[in-house]
């Protein structure tokens, strides 16, 4: 248990990092981010980033109340209310930066009087072909 901080330290922003666990004759045990000395035992210890939704989660403003989550294919929708159009577009830069994927806006309805809004949002590392048209047509 004593070496969790060290390995959760050690974890890269990758999705997915290898942390080698490198054993001495003595039993002395070191960790590190690249392969053991040849002299040296080694275990290879496979991590896992916490996905990005998950962070999203705790980052989000009070004023967002996620309705779901749908993940497919790669592809993230998250469908949510929110209180103001700031509170959106917030949530929404913070949905781009935290998964390092285009977000795009699928729906939306405006909050009216004391209603909250709703709003659908999608990240995705696909090409979208309707984006291409339009940066086609503008050439």
């Amino acid at each position: 248990m004593k070496y969790i901080f060290l390995i959760l330290s050690l974890v890269s922003d990758n999705a997915y990092s290898e942390i080698y666990k490198c054993e001495g004759k003595n039993g002395s045990i070191s960790f590190s981010d690249s392969p053991c000395p040849q002299e040296l035992a080694q275990e290879v210890i496979e991590t896992k980033k916490t996905d990005w939704v998950s962070e999203l989660k705790v980052k989000k403003s009070g004023l967002i109340k996620i309705k779901e989550i749908v993940k497919e294919d790669g592809d993230i929708t998250i469908s949510y209310n929110f209180k103001s159009q700031s509170d959106s577009q917030q949530f929404m830069k913070l949905a781009q930066k935290l998964s390092n994927m285009p977000v795009v806006l699928m729906k939306i309805i405006m909050p009216k009087g004391k209603s909250m809004g709703m709003a659908e949002i999608k990240a995705s590392n696909k090409p979208n072909p309707l984006f291409d048209k339009f940066k086609n047509a503008n050439k």
